[in-house]
């Protein structure tokens, strides 16, 4: 029944009839609201001379869908270029800079094959988790690769040859990057019970991006950063130039020297940052 039209219920027309609104139920399909939403829409623009709104489910969901459509290839430019620029004034060196995104941008595509073969299977992947995908991977995969190249100028500084300087390396950082990330993947795995449909189907989309940055990070990392080598930290080289097993230990930032303090007194260090945390748990839920 039309709203203005003789006869139509008076609870959905004005009094003054000017205003009025009908109510559509569409098919259980939250895959397909947004589409229906937008169909309603370029439906009602052709109402001549009657402005026409449509609200409700379908409405909700044709605005979600809208500012969703672009938005993994803005967050994926803008996480991007933050990350890059926070790692040229990390290391001061263009291409050590542009090594971790080239690996995370790798990791990611693979992530995004592996996302659509789990959705192909009949599972649930809802937009909201790939959106959140490009975050999680570069940003998790970026700390993940800093693990590791971290390392390497201490490394190559000890060993003259820089196949053995990423031997050590990896030896050294990459259990400390395999615990991390299983964890955070087993973790993302825990959402598998949440009720919500959207946060559901959020955990395993979360854990596979994980679970494929771990294994770029172990894997075509160090092979780039083994075919840059010291060249890679131009121009900063002289940096990583080989000083012998004895001496190689002399240049100690300021986060090693934070870390030895934290060996020393582990007891002190634990008491202060629960202390931190208890502040900042207790202020925020004031």
């Amino acid at each position: 029944m039309v709203p203005f039209a003789p006869g139509a219920p008076r609870a959905l027309v004005a009094p003054r009839g000017d205003v009025a609104y009908t109510v559509i139920n569409p098919p259980d399909d939250n895959e397909r609201l947004g589409e229906w939403g937008t169909i309603a829409r370029d439906i009602a623009r052709a109402g001549g001379g009657v402005d026409v709104y449509v609200t409700g489910a379908l409405g909700f969901n044709a605005d979600f869908t809208e500012v969703f459509e672009s938005l993994d290839t803005k967050v994926l430019a803008v996480t991007v270029v933050l990350v890059l620029v926070l790692l040229g004034l990390i290391y001061r060196s263009p291409l050590i800079a542009l090594i971790p995104l080239v690996v995370v941008g790798f990791a990611y595509s693979i992530a995004q094959g592996l996302v659509y073969l789990y959705g192909q299977t009949g599972n649930t992947v809802s937009e909201n988790g790939t959106s959140i995908l490009v975050v999680l991977m570069f940003g998790v995969g970026t700390d993940y690769c800093l693990l590791l190249v971290s390392r390497c100028p201490e490394e190559l500084r000890r060993f003259p040859d820089k196949h053995d300087a990423m031997a050590r390396a990896m030896r050294r950082a990459g259990p400390a990057i395999l615990a991390s990330g299983l964890t955070v993947a087993l973790t993302m795995l825990v959402l598998l019970l949440a009720d919500v449909g959207s946060t559901h189907s959020l955990g395993p989309v979360s854990a596979i991006g994980v679970a494929v940055a771990v294994a770029a990070g172990l894997t075509l990392l160090p092979t780039l950063l083994t075919i840059a080598g010291r060249r890679g930290f131009w121009p900063r080289r002289g940096t990583v130039e080989p000083v012998g097993e004895a001496t190689a230990g002399e240049r100690v930032g300021l986060w090693r020297r934070l870390g030895e303090r934290v060996l020393q007194r582990p007891s002190a260090a634990l008491a202060v940052t629960v202390a931190a945390f208890a502040v900042a748990a207790l202020t925020r839920s004031s």
